[in-house]
């Protein structure tokens, strides 16, 4: 090597050498308070962090709850685990060290490069930051109050760095699902009022018709997880498809019950607001909340959720019959004639059940004699012409149900109750426009059930048509139509009579002597 290149390698040692001795020029390392916390604060305690560039630009921190929101400078949900890692930043910050109080200002203390302020169960703790060092890994912090800056890792710039959106939740709402009383979502084709009363839903427009609870669950949560795609300025929205002046399709919501006040006095709650695609790619749409006001950008599919129309919410539960007041059930069965895939002659066939007015003995009821009887003779000297063991009673009919289409056979208990469980309650797989347009069915089935309270009867007419070709089939009662699953026609069809559901009758208490109808004494 020679001694121009020495003479500069030397040169360039020496420099960096002064660069070192600068930067850490007046840092004081002292052992007995290393490790000392600067910000002398539980981190589970604090509840509002104020950062504040020199741009003066504040970022405020607020917590509600167990969740943080952003105060300043725009309102809005907070990503608590950015927020978390703010405050364990600040909380467990250490001091390696201090400087002298009179190198303030060369440190970049005066004015500082940040304003931090931590408020912590009534206790505010206040700090000036220097700018982030170009070379080194030391830091320098003013706490108020203090006479001497404190030297501390540079790392806790990435914290302070981070910008408002960096503590933005994507995530628009807060609000639980569950909490949802009030539910109301405009569109073009009509609007749909719903309120939550006790445990139950209820559309109130257009018209008062009960809610499927599920229906009405996937809306509310829909409304709970909407989450931004990106965040949008006011200023850069289209002036066609602002969702805050022209929305497309609107959903409010309140958490506060109702009330028997109208409707057109509102209680506290929440607009989203659907405006137009961002592009022809049609991937996301424009949305605008009230509160907190935000604009943003959710995914198109996001709509879906709330693209509904009253029979899409209907509860599911069309009709509830109670198996105990049943009295008739009837079952009219016309299938048509097919060729394909199998040949199949039409044909009709009628069931009727119904229930057993009352079980009928063989022979007279008769009346049990005494407990005790007197006897002239003694008990040893008794001739004993009964057995000592009773012949089986009659076999009686224990069915509950009479086929009066079948002669009056006995109908079985279990195919009558499974049967009669299908209706308690009947539950439509998916309700259909009355309008519906249907092919021409393969079979139909007309199905009548009579209830009695009370003496008063109650006649439930169902029409069931089966479109074949494994779809599902189409029923009707009243002014519903609705889906059912193919294996309901399994409970309406088949064989109903009883076959092995019979039992002995208890002989009859007869008075000592006698012998029960129908049978002979011993040696007749």
């Amino acid at each position: 090597m020679n001694f121009r290149t020495t003479a500069i390698l030397a040169v360039i040692l020496a420099i960096v050498a002064l660069i070192v001795f600068f930067t850490n020029q007046g840092e004081k390392p002292v052992p007995p308070e290393g490790g000392r916390a600067v910000v002398d604060v539980e981190s589970a305690k604090v509840t509002k962090i104020t950062v504040t560039p020199a741009d003066g630009k504040a970022i405020v921190l607020e917590k509600s709850g167990a969740d943080w929101k952003l105060v300043q400078p725009i309102a809005a949900l907070a990503d608590s685990f950015n927020v978390d890692s703010l405050v364990r930043s600040l909380t467990e910050l250490k001091s390696r060290g201090e400087a002298s109080s009179s190198e303030i200002k060369s440190l970049g203390l005066d004015p500082p490069a940040w304003k931090i302020e931590v408020v912590a169960a009534g206790k505010s703790v206040k700090l000036g930051v220097s700018p982030r060092p170009s070379i080194g890994d030391n830091l320098y912090v003013l706490v108020d109050g203090e006479s001497k800056p404190r030297v501390v890792p540079a790392s806790i710039c990435d914290q302070l760095d981070k910008t408002p959106e960096s503590y933005r939740q994507n995530r628009l709402l807060s609000v639980s699902a569950q909490a949802v009383q009030q539910l109301t979502i405009t569109q073009a084709d009509g609007n749909l009022v719903m309120q939550k009363k006790g445990n139950e839903w209820q559309m109130l427009e257009p018209e008062k018709i009960p809610l499927d609870s599920s229906a009405i669950s996937d809306i509310t949560a829909a409304a709970s997880n909407l989450t931004a795609v990106e965040f949008v300025d006011e200023r850069d929205m289209p002036l066609i498809g602002n969702p805050a002046k022209s929305p497309k399709r609107s959903v409010w919501f309140s958490t506060e019950a109702p009330t028997t006040q109208s409707a057109a006095t509102r209680p506290a709650g929440t607009t989203i607001a659907f405006g137009e695609y961002d592009s022809i790619l049609k991937k996301n749409v424009f949305v605008y909340l009230d509160n907190p006001k935000t604009f943003a950008k959710v995914a198109a599919t996001s709509l879906d959720s709330f693209n509904k129309k009253p029979l899409d919410l209907r509860d599911k539960k069309v009709v509830d019959i109670i198996p105990g007041e049943v009295s008739r059930i009837s079952v009219a069965t016309d299938i048509t004639a097919t060729t394909q895939p199998t040949s199949r002659p039409a044909s009709k066939s009628e069931l009727v059940i119904e229930r057993r007015k009352e079980n009928v003995l063989l022979g007279p009821d008769l009346p049990a004699g005494p407990a005790t009887k007197p006897s002239s003779n003694p008990a040893t000297t008794q001739a004993s012409t009964q057995p000592a063991t009773q012949p089986a009673g009659p076999v009686l009919p224990v069915s509950n149900w009479v086929l009066k289409s079948q002669k009056d056979a006995d109908g079985s208990n279990a195919r009558v109750d499974a049967l009669l469980a299908k209706f308690n309650p009947l539950r439509a797989d998916k309700y259909l426009p009355p309008t519906t347009a249907t092919s021409q069915p393969s079979a139909t089935y007309s199905i009548e059930i009579t209830a009695e309270v009370a003496g008063k009867k109650t006649v439930h007419q169902f029409r069931i048509s089966d479109p074949g070709n494994d779809k599902p089939l189409i029923a009707a009662y009243k002014d519903l139509r609705f889906e059912l699953p193919r294996n309901f026609i399994e409970s309406i069809t088949g064989d109903f009579i009883n076959k092995i559901e019979k039992m002995e009758a208890p002989m009859p208490n007869m008075p000592p002597g006698m012998m029960p109808p129908g049978m002979m004494p011993p040696g007749m």
